[in-house]
């Protein structure tokens, strides 16, 4: 019987710290960011008039909550607002003036996958995001416009304890805009079905932001 016991205590205390860290792996990460965003001009049309349009850089900063499904992949939501203006200026050459002001919201759904490093500290990972950008414009009566956006970008993770670490981020933020008739396509087995192509025009913005991740 005393041999029985033993077993099964040299059993449990065997299996016990495996199951503690099971229990204590964090796979969720909360992450506050704060940085700089810049560019996003495109092409637009006021009244009879073609315009180039682009958003003033300024700071821009968001929250993410991901979880992680292995070491490797992780889905994030995450949010990010930028404090901007839209700046207009005639295609045929003339100054630029500030048109107003507006917020630019980006919510998007992230693919991240993280890079093996042999450095468990330090994790380099890269970034794909899908979702929509909403402009907001600021004392003027005009609505809100919520557009298709998505992401590509990368970054690291520096781990400093088990629960919290910093992070370092860079984005290529692409928003459709509009779009404006191009060409002519006729199909070369019946000519005469023939479509008018457009073209998509997109605004191109790129952030650096820095943060702070918190694991749970």
């Amino acid at each position: 019987m005393l041999r029985k016991i033993a077993v099964a205590l040299v059993i449990v205390a065997l299996v016990a710290p495996s199951t503690a860290v099971v229990a204590q792996e964090k796979k969720w990460e909360l992450s506050g960011n704060v940085g700089y965003k810049f560019g996003g001009g495109f092409e637009t049309r006021r009244l009879d008039e073609d315009l180039k349009g682009s958003f003033q850089a300024g700071v821009n900063y968001g929250a993410s909550i991901g979880y992680n499904f292995n070491p490797q992949f992780m889905l994030e939501a995450a949010w990010n607002r930028q404090d901007s203006a839209l700046d207009v200026q005639p295609l045929s050459g003339g100054n630029k003036t500030e048109a107003f002001g507006l917020n630019i919201d980006q919510y998007h759904g992230n693919f991240i996958w993280h890079a093996y490093n042999r450095n468990p500290n330090f994790k380099p990972y890269f970034l794909l995001g899908l979702g929509a950008t909403t402009f907001s414009p600021k004392g003027v009566d005009i609505d809100s416009e919520t557009k298709f956006s998505f992401a590509l970008g990368g970054g690291m993770k520096y781990a400093t304890s088990d629960s919290f670490g910093l992070k370092l981020q860079g984005r290529w933020t692409p928003t459709y805009i509009n779009s404006s008739p191009g060409g002519i396509w006729c199909d070369p087995f019946f000519p005469f079905y023939c479509y008018q192509l457009s073209s998509a025009h997109y605004a191109s913005q790129f952030d650096v932001t820095a943060g702070v991740v918190f694991k749970f």
